[in-house]
């Protein structure tokens, strides 16, 4: 059975969480007001908006929703792939350049929205996280934010999936317009609560 990476992080994917971490206490993320942590059930998915995919309470942010790419991820083990992934923002934000990529130049609010397969059962061996075999849909639940500086990175510190509950937290950086990657760590599943080492990277 694939499993998602449990074991001590290598060299490079330490680095780039760090980095990544590092960065978005410096740009600080953009959550929908309310809410709060602790246990218990995770609040149900917010319905989607027809185009932009960012969370209802936070529609606000997302004035004018363009989409900046469609991106395809697949994680290192193979065992769970994103498909058709909308990566919207805000138009009142793109900068035209000369390569016609709206992601280019572009910082501020970001939404995804598409499709998570998993081919196959993910086990936490941490915890009672298990990600069921299937196709879920995923929407953003807490709108995230990217900067241009450095590599285009995005943190969406909330996506769910509309069926199982599944909570999502997505770092990463677009690669192209098609192509993205990322470090994607599963927070909740149906519930229960996730270890920290219940992620793996994706591109």
């Amino acid at each position: 059975m694939e499993t998602l990476k449990e074991n001590i992080l290598s060299f490079p994917a330490k680095t780039f969480l760090r980095t990544l971490a590092a960065v978005s206490l410096v740009m600080g993320l953009t959550a929908c007001p309310g809410g709060g942590g602790g246990g218990g059930a995770p609040p149900a998915p917010v319905p989607i908006d027809p185009y932009g995919g960012n969370c209802g309470s936070c529609a606000s942010q997302i004035v004018n929703p363009v989409t900046l790419g469609i991106v395809q991820m697949t994680s290192s083990m193979g065992g769970v792939t994103f498909t058709n992934m909308e990566v919207v923002g805000d138009a009142r934000y793109v900068i035209p350049n000369a390569s016609g990529n709206n992601y280019n130049h572009y910082q501020g609010p970001i939404a995804m929205r598409g499709q998570m397969v998993v081919n196959s059962n993910q086990q936490d061996s941490w915890s009672p996280c298990q990600l069921p075999m299937g196709t879920y849909d995923v929407q953003t639940y807490e709108v995230g934010t990217m900067s241009n500086y450095p590599m285009n990175l995005v943190s969406i510190p909330r996506l769910m999936t509309t069926s199982g509950a599944i909570e999502i937290v997505l770092q990463g950086y677009f690669i192209n317009a098609n192509s993205f990657y990322s470090s994607i760590g599963f927070m909740r599943v149906n519930g229960n609560t996730c270890s920290q080492n219940f992620w793996d990277t994706f591109y």
